[in-house]
Order: C-alpha cells, then structure tokens, then sequence
C-alpha cells in the first residue's frame, strides 16, 4: 500500500520520536544552539547549505513551528517523569522560549527566525544578531557543517543501540528521503562508514570537547572502530612482514604488493603460514636497491603509524 501511494517505507519500532522526527530534532536543535552561542545565523543556515542540507535549521524550524517544537519537549518532560528518568535540557531551549516570548513562533505565525513579508523574499530577522551576535562567537565553516552532520549521526546510532532500527537500510533510505540528511553521504550511517570509523570517533571526541557530551560517540561505535582498528593492526603486522621478506628475496615494489594484494587476505582468514605461500608463488627479480626496499617495507614505520590510530581512538591514555 504504501509503495502504491508512492512513498518509500522504512520499519522502525515503537519509541519516543521514533526515527526521522527524533533525529530530524537534533539537526533543528543544534542550529539553534549555534544562534545561542553567538554563531551568525546566516553563517549556521550557508553552512548547513554547504553541507548538503535542503534547507537550513533555523529556516526548517519555522517551518515546523516554534510552538509545536516546545510542546512536544514539555510532553517529554512530563513522560519521563512519570517513568522517574529525568529530562537532560539542551541549550537551544532558551532561544525557542525567547522567541515565543516575541511572539515570533515560525512561519505559520508569519514571523520567526525569518521575516515573511508580504510578496517579498523571506530573509532573517535582524534582531537576531542584535540578541545573540558576538563577533568572538565566530567558529569554523567546517565545525558549523559536521556539528549538523555528526550529531544527527550519533542520535542515529543511539536508535540502533536502543532498537528503534534494525537495519542500516533503515535508516539511510529515511535519513536521505524523510528528514533530507545529504544525499552525497549515502545515507546517515554510510556518512560514518564514509567517513571511517576511528576517524568518526576521534572527531566526534573534538567535537564533544569543544560543544558539548552530546557528540560522544555512543559505546557502541567506539566498540566498533576498536575492532576495525585490530583488524587494521593485524592486517598491517601479517602484510609488513610478508613484505620484509619479499624485499629480502629481492621483489619490486610494484610486485610485492600485486602479491600481498592477491595472497594476504586468504592467509589471514584461513590462518595459512605466508612462508609457505612464498615458497610457490615467488619468481621475480629484483628491481629496487636494498636500502630503498628496507624503507619502502619498513614495518616499525607502519605500526607506529597504527599506534598513532589507536590513541586517537582510546585517548591520550592509550598504551
């Protein structure tokens, strides 16, 4: 039925804002938490553009409409009361309290963090830099866009943990599709995956840093870069080695890792020895000087790289 009317359907199970209008939440919220901050609100609605979004947050929280955006945070507060949880406040809420306190409840009402005049081009209301403008507010483009792109990624993952989407389809087809998450990510947990794992991790830590707990990254995804990271230094450790010894036999460059493309993989799934791969499938000659092939196939130089990987995912504190 659903595909007849022509929608595409995702299945998600039953929570609080459910998938789309949840995470679609974080993206409003961080815009507005953006304005609080002293951010310019045209540099967060350019920014959100630059990123890929189809409208900017401030622009699509008009739209939604200040009010509603209020209420359905005064029935949350109360829900989780009765369940005896308790209400985490985010910083946006002041700005959305001011505003309706101006009368200013978005476009329905014909004003909010725009001007709606009649006939004329919508543009933003100018009190808005008067209120909240400090020029010492000024943060990077590239902050503005990830700030709206991670945390609506990491509010994603939480809907994976929590059991809300059981399937990465889910929510790439509703990310792009329901709530206009970039189309050039492939989707909000393709962004993360295309993005690379311990690189997600490490940023959304800088992230956390700077604005905020809520961009840490979920237990869940750390555990994940962790194990991509193990996979990486045993990849690197099995491939260093068997290039060691290609550069010992005298193998090219460009014929060693032909080999270790072709040969390493299986060795590693199916435990094989790669001194026996070698023995039967080595006949080259050599074609790089020895002091260039101990370079070339430094493995101390690949593992302190991975090293450093994985203190960017641990911490500081990572050994």
């Amino acid at each position: 039925f659903v595909q007849q009317i022509g929608k595409t359907p995702v299945i998600v199970n039953d929570s609080r804002g459910f998938f789309t209008s949840r995470v679609f939440g974080t993206f409003c919220h961080e815009g507005i938490a953006m304005l609080r901050e002293g951010v310019a609100a045209a540099a967060i609605e350019n920014g959100a553009l630059l990123a890929g979004f189809p409208v900017g947050p401030l622009a699509v929280s008009d739209e939604v409409s200040l009010t509603l955006m209020s209420k359905i945070r005064h029935q949350t507060i109360a829900d989780l009361r009765a369940e005896g949880k308790e209400y985490a406040p985010h910083q946006a809420e002041s700005v959305i309290d001011w505003m309706l306190e101006q009368n200013r409840a978005g476009k329905a009402a014909g004003k909010g963090f725009y001007e709606y005049p009649d006939g004329g081009k919508k543009h933003l209301w100018p009190e808005l830099a008067k209120r909240y403008g400090r020029e010492d507010a000024r943060i990077p483009l590239a902050d503005i866009k990830e700030r709206l792109l991670f945390v609506q990624a990491i509010e994603t993952v939480r809907c994976v943990d929590e059991g809300v989407l059981t399937t990465s389809r889910d929510a790439n087809i509703g990310s792009i599709f329901g709530i206009g998450f970039p189309a050039w990510t492939g989707g909000v947990l393709q962004y993360i995956n295309g993005y690379g794992l311990p690189a997600f991790v490490s940023r959304a830590r800088e992230l956390a840093e700077v604005y905020g707990d809520r961009f840490l990254p979920p237990a869940s995804l750390i555990e994940r870069a962790v194990r991509r990271n193990l996979d990486l230094l045993h990849g690197v450790i099995f491939s260093g080695s068997v290039l060691l010894e290609l550069a010992r036999r005298g193998v090219s460059r460009e014929q060693a890792y032909e080999w270790v493309q072709r040969n390493a993989m299986r060795a590693s799934l199916e435990g094989l020895d790669f001194r026996g791969l070698l023995q039967g499938d080595l006949d080259v000659a050599a074609a790089l000087p020895a002091a260039d092939l101990d370079r070339l196939f430094d493995l101390d130089h690949q593992i302190r790289h991975v090293d450093e990987v994985f203190r960017r995912v641990f911490g500081e504190g990572a050994a």
